[in-house]
């Protein structure tokens, strides 16, 4: 097989990638014959990874790619097993900094490393007391590239992903955005939850429903946007139409323990601030296919639950509303954006306190008719969801 997976032998940063993983690999092993620590080699040790690190920060990238994939990723499972191995922190932080170029080498690189051990062993080390907040710091910024496409992940991970792991990203969002000290780390747990959120499926916001007897709501929150009068002809209003969206039934963690909180000040601020500006922490590198909007994503679900929608303040949800209005105005019918934002818009009236507040209505309904009096195909869908607003919400949309 002389194919291209053979080009790299004629590259010498080929062979220089191999030789120097093939070092690493003998130090893995050396470390895992001899069970106590000599610590004579961490020079030479960290030669080898800054060697690496610029090698695959400025060599030939296509040839990187190769010498990385070969044998079914095998030298990244080296880089992983060492990294396990190895306790002396400058050395593990030489090796993230490795990881993170590796990350931003290729898609198949960071789908091969999060379905592989690393993000747990990552996630294990930050749930330890005795971490730092440096060590903190390139733990959380690694683990976020790690998790940054939403590739889906293995269903051990969540023996260490877990409620406690969500719950320590959560309480160290408020905890370090009170100091200027430590306010990038809350920001990288931030980004830590976004990408998490990416992991469950969006469920649609539900019609409130009342029943003819009397004005307490019926448990809705398996009903979306259906006009009521066929709902009312459903006994038992057993309706499941998030039933068709795969992995429907998987509870999104992120939205319970958000239900849950006291306090998410600044977990909102922080996200209502790159809401505002159109940023996406996750959007770190250039790779296809590109994951959803995380920010967006998790307007989306925060307005799925009416637990979680009464999380915003009312002045929060007019800027949410001012900024929904902007985009509807801006966006043509052929930007798939334009449909997550009228997504939203049904959350913010279903879930949320549009229906109290009713924050620039006029203009709602303006872009809601500019929206239905399109003929491109494009529009369609996004029509769909207005029409279902306007059947359920009749009273609000009639000027």
């Amino acid at each position: 097989n002389n194919g291209a997976g053979d080009k790299w032998q004629q590259s010498s940063d080929g062979r220089h990638l191999v030789e120097l993983l093939e070092k690493l690999r003998e130090c893995k092993d050396d470390e895992q014959q001899r069970s106590w620590a000599l610590h004579e080699d961490e020079h030479t040790i960290s030669t080898h990874l800054s060697d690496l690190l610029d090698l695959l920060n400025n060599g030939d990238l296509m040839v990187c790619r190769t010498v990385l994939s070969l044998d079914d990723f095998r030298p990244l499972l080296t880089l992983v097993q060492y990294y396990q191995m190895e306790t002396r922190w400058p050395l593990r932080k030489l090796l993230l900094k490795v990881f993170g170029a590796v990350c931003q080498m290729s898609a198949a690189n960071i789908s091969y490393l999060s379905a592989s051990i690393f993000p747990v062993e990552l996630a294990r080390e930050m749930l330890d007391s005795t971490c730092s907040e440096d060590q903190l710091q390139y733990t959380s910024l690694v683990l976020g590239m790690v998790l940054c496409m939403g590739d889906t992940l293995p269903y051990t991970h969540y023996c260490v992903m877990n409620e406690k792991f969500m719950y320590m990203l959560l309480d160290g969002i408020e905890k370090y955005s009170e100091d200027p000290d430590t306010e990038q780390l809350a920001e990288l747990f931030l980004t830590l939850v976004l990408a998490f959120n990416l992991q469950y499926p969006t469920l649609l916001p539900t019609v409130q429903l009342r029943t003819k007897s009397s004005n307490t709501p019926v448990d809705d929150s398996r009903m979306v946007g259906m006009p009521e009068q066929d709902i009312a002809n459903i006994s038992g209003y057993d309706i499941m139409e998030n039933g068709n969206i795969p992995g429907a039934d998987m509870e999104n963690m992120v939205i319970k323990l958000l239900s849950q909180r006291e306090s998410t000040k600044y977990f909102t601020e922080k996200l209502l601030l790159l809401f505002n500006r159109e940023e996406d922490p996750l959007a770190m590198f250039d790779h296809e296919p590109q994951p959803p909007n995380s920010v967006l994503k998790m307007m989306r679900d925060m307005y799925s639950t009416r637990a979680t929608a009464s999380i915003f303040y009312t002045n929060d949800e007019r800027v949410v509303c001012d900024i929904i209005i902007r985009q509807l105005t801006d966006l043509p019918a052929d930007d798939k954006r334009r449909n997550e934002y009228l997504h939203l818009l049904e959350g913010v009236i279903v879930m949320g306190g549009w229906t109290d507040h009713q924050h620039r209505r006029e203009e709602v309904c303006v872009c809601c008719s500019n929206i239905l009096a399109e003929e491109e195909p494009a529009a369609l869908e996004d029509q769909k969801i207005i029409r279902r607003l306007m059947e359920s919400y009749q009273q609000y949309f009639d000027l």
